[in-house]
């Protein structure tokens, strides 16, 4: 709305200048009403239109501070529906804020390496977790993966039993390999694994230069698969 200007110099009958009272003050509460309307429109702005119900009228890429549900909204491009960025008075990035979006996970220099979980098959709590336990050092990761290292003492007799620092999602649910032995540079020594039935391994070490030997000798074991 424009500005209204009062007249107070038109002469009137009777002597009288300007507006009749009356008109006078229609125009000064509709200047007031728009000034304060302004108002208030700027104080929702500087608040995100903090408040429990939606601000109306609406339009593409508005923030609504949503006090009733604790969140911070956007309007979408269609302007036909809210979606929710993250909760209210909630430092970002913070545990508190990584459980409220649910969905969709945003990392943070707090939820990188902790707890990693799933639920319903989704990921959930932090992206990367160390186990490590007197059978060896595990790393999983949200997306499923999992590796574990360890060290295995061979037995002559050519068995080893295994036991892993973490589980895997089933038997079939990863790959044991050696990667190195303290004895492989001696009389030609190649470690090997062989899976035997159920979860029994044989680690061994094979003497290539003279075959048919076992040797006893530390090897260490790398298992690759995933954890759910």
């Amino acid at each position: 709305m424009a500005r209204q200007i009062i007249d107070t110099t038109t002469p009137q009958p009777g002597g009288k200048f300007g507006e009749p009272i009356p008109t006078a003050f229609e125009k000064a509460n509709a200047n007031f009403a728009e000034l304060y309307g302004k108002i208030v429109e700027e104080q929702a702005l500087a608040t995100d239109y903090y408040g429990a119900a939606a601000p109306d009228p609406t339009w593409p890429g508005m923030v609504w501070a949503d006090a009733a549900n604790e969140v911070r909204k956007v309007r979408n491009a269609s302007n036909d529906a809210w979606i929710t960025l993250g909760p209210l008075f909630t430092p970002f990035g913070s545990a508190a804020f990584l459980n409220a979006i649910g969905s969709a996970p945003l990392y943070g220099r707090d939820s990188v390496v902790g707890t990693v979980g799933v639920s319903s098959g989704a990921p959930s709590g932090s992206a990367w977790q160390r186990i490590e336990n007197s059978n060896g050092v595990a790393f999983r990761n949200a997306a499923g993966q999992q590796v574990c290292m360890m060290v295995a003492t061979t037995d002559p007799s050519g068995f080893k039993a295994i036991t892993l620092p973490a589980s895997y999602v089933s038997l079939g649910g990863y790959r044991l390999v050696s990667t190195s032995s303290s004895s492989t540079s001696d009389n030609g020594l190649i470690p090997k694994v062989i899976r035997d039935s159920g979860s029994s391994f044989r680690v061994v070490l094979v003497q290539t230069i003279a075959p048919g030997g076992y040797a006893s000798a530390a090897v260490d074991l790398l298992a690759i698969g995933f954890w759910y």
